[in-house]
């Protein structure tokens, strides 16, 4: 009959266990549950002796089988040692940890079980198994991309938007081929797209660079590229790539210096690093102009948009994750910890590991809570910040999906006055240059502005720019440091908030006592605007008013025959002339004074008389301050 007890489990019990293993037992199971880690079993049946651990998520029963049970080794040599669970301190360690991988929603497979058991860290199990699963599907290899992009894509005929047919380049064809398929990317074949990252892509533009051309390296960056956007559009399931961070967007080609961009460089015109201040007058002028001037299309930038390039600008993050934030990874913590926390999974993150971020409530009602509440947002969306289109191209039927990755980019290209990319690169001037003396912005120049700003900054706790960013902190000098640096277990949720949460106070602190200047400023400039119209209207009225009250009090003279049409009712046109003036000289004064207002406000220095007497004149009732 079965023989079960609840026992701590140590070395005692599995020498127990080992013996009853060795002569058989028949009568059912032999159990013994750890009373130190619960659902932990040791369980023998037949002559099998084997760890397991029990866990209920969700109303959902799970036993998993975590390896078998081996004897003492300690005495024997490293290389005559069986792999596997060496103590019941292993074989409880990783109980706790499947427990809390089901717990989170992570699957547990056996592959990813016996990475761990012979070793491996969390992440590590978590590639090898998805590596064995991947084989094990037929997903592709870079050598399967190579064949299937060029065969299926670069070798096909294709339809303009014209409609006619462009039949396929048997020059595109062969250079395709022979810069995806060479020695600089040999050590990308034979594996896993899946299993690819930067690192291998960068690796391949730098073999080619070498050569000392300028095409290889271009040409290997912008065809692995291509290939690697249709792999993951086209057939994301099947090459692996439907889960997976299009990590290969961010990696580019070497930009040959031309003499153009040298002599630039002589002049000084390299680009000068971004400040918080530079982030500031971006949003506002975002803001300020959500239909750029000057452009054909008049269309309003959208809320979600909008939102979304706050909420990138404020924290830092990278576009992908920062876009594709969903609406079930914001917690609101207000009361219990005085902040939001916004996650994300270790699939939505470069890092590939749990990241949470700590937000304030000023930040979330400038970006989430501005795009939940966006008219033009699809309320039914899993997304912070959705497409706003409302049907898939040429089709009935709309995927939920969060704004592209480019729209950031498109945004600030906008505001630059920029659009559609020539065949060589550059840039098409189609506007005016509403971010003219800034310097090159981009979502990810933003990221380095943050780290610039916080390094600089005296007295902040050593790593919060790290952690903000997701990186790992190369050199821990101190335990500040240390805990900024990569966490190895997924489950380890202590997120550095606190750094975190310092950094992004400076950062976004900065960010906004700028840009509230700049409303400050665009407020006094209204102001004078409004002064002047205002004056407009009272002085054409104040005229009209003169010359009707002129014509009404002035004497009957008697008529007399005189040469040509006169009217002696109405002023001169000298009367017109000089009111004219004296009104123009009055306005110079008022509007030079308003100026110097909303300097004064900007170094906030004491008001002058010029600045009191336009005061004066806003605040009078209409007509009120004004001589006919």
């Amino acid at each position: 009959m079965p023989d079960s007890a609840v026992i701590e489990l140590g070395p005692a019990v599995v020498k127990q266990a080992l013996a009853v293993a060795a002569e058989g037992y028949r009568e059912g199971a032999w159990i013994r549950t750890d009373t130190t880690e619960k659902g932990f079993q040791l369980r023998v049946e037949g002559k099998s002796a084997k760890w397991y651990v029990r866990c209920a998520v969700k109303g959902k029963n799970h036993y998993v089988l975590l390896g078998e049970v081996l004897p003492d080794q300690s005495r024997l040599p490293e290389d005559l040692r069986r792999p596997g669970l060496q103590t019941t301190r292993e074989a409880r360690a990783l109980a706790g940890e499947v427990k809390q991988r089901l717990r989170a929603g992570i699957e547990v497979t056996a592959e990813w079980i016996a990475a761990r058991r012979l070793g491996q860290s969390t992440e590590n199990a978590d590639t090898a198994a998805a590596t064995r699963a991947g084989h094990a599907a037929g997903e592709w290899t870079y050598e399967v991309l190579c064949e299937r992009y060029v065969s299926e894509w670069v070798g096909k005929a294709k339809v303009a938007a014209n409609g006619s047919v462009r039949p396929p380049s048997p020059e595109a064809v062969e250079d395709t081929r022979r810069y995806m398929d060479n020695e600089w990317t040999a050590h990308m074949k034979g594996r896993l797209l899946r299993d690819l990252h930067e690192g291998d892509l960068e690796r391949a533009r730098d073999l080619a660079l070498a050569t000392g051309a300028k095409s290889p390296q271009r040409k290997v960056v912008t065809y692995v590229k291509a290939a690697m956007t249709w792999a993951k559009a086209n057939h994301g399931a099947q090459s692996g790539l439907r889960r997976a961070v299009p990590w290969w967007v961010t990696v580019n080609y070497v930009r040959m210096a031309t003499e153009k961009h040298l002599a630039a460089a002589e002049r000084g015109g390299q680009h000068e690093p971004i400040t918080a201040e530079h982030a500031a007058r971006l949003l506002h002028v975002a803001e300020s102009n959500r239909v750029a001037p000057g452009r054909m299309v008049q269309s309003r930038t959208s809320d979600v948009v909008l939102a979304a390039l706050w909420w990138t600008v404020l924290t830092a993050q990278r576009s992908h994750a920062a876009i594709g934030t969903r609406v079930e990874g914001v917690f609101d913590m207000i009361e219990a910890q005085g902040h939001y926390l916004v996650t994300w999974t270790p699939a939505e993150v470069k890092g590939k590991r749990w990241f949470t971020l700590p937000i304030t409530k000023r930040v979330y009602d400038l970006t989430i809570g501005r795009a939940l509440a966006a008219e033009d947002r699809r309320a039914s969306s899993r997304f912070v910040f959705p497409r706003t289109t409302q049907k898939d191209r040429g089709k009935e039927t709309h995927t939920d999906a969060p704004l592209t990755d480019s729209v950031l980019n498109t945004t600030i290209r906008r505001l630059r006055g920029l659009d559609r990319l020539e065949r060589d690169g550059e840039l098409v001037r189609v506007g005016e240059d509403l971010l003219e003396g800034l310097p090159h912005i981009t979502p990810h120049k933003l990221r380095e502005a943050l780290a610039t700003e916080l390094g600089n900054t005296a007295g902040i706790t050593p790593g919060a720019a790290s952690s903000i960013l997701d990186h790992a902190t190369l050199e821990a000098k101190d335990e500040a440091e240390k805990e900024a640096d990569v966490t190895s277990q997924f489950y380890n949720f202590s997120s550095r908030l606190h750094m975190k949460s310092e950094g992004l106070e400076i950062w976004v602190s900065r960010i906004l006592v700028e840009y509230d200047r700049l409303e400050e400023l665009a407020k006094a400039e209204r102001a004078v605007a409004a002064a002047a119209s205002k004056r407009r209207a009272i002085w054409g009225g104040g005229l009209q008013a003169a010359a009707a009250k002129l014509a009404a009090e002035a004497p009957k003279l008697p008529v007399e025959e005189l040469p040509g049409e006169v009217d002696l009712e109405s002023p001169s046109q000298e009367w017109f002339d000089e009111q004219h003036r004296l009104h123009e000289e009055r306005a110079a004064r008022e509007e030079a004074a308003a100026r110097e207002a909303a300097e004064a406000a900007a170094r906030k220095v004491p008001l002058s008389e010029g600045m009191k007497s336009l005061r004066q004149i806003l605040d009078a009732p209409d007509g009120a301050g004004y001589e006919d």
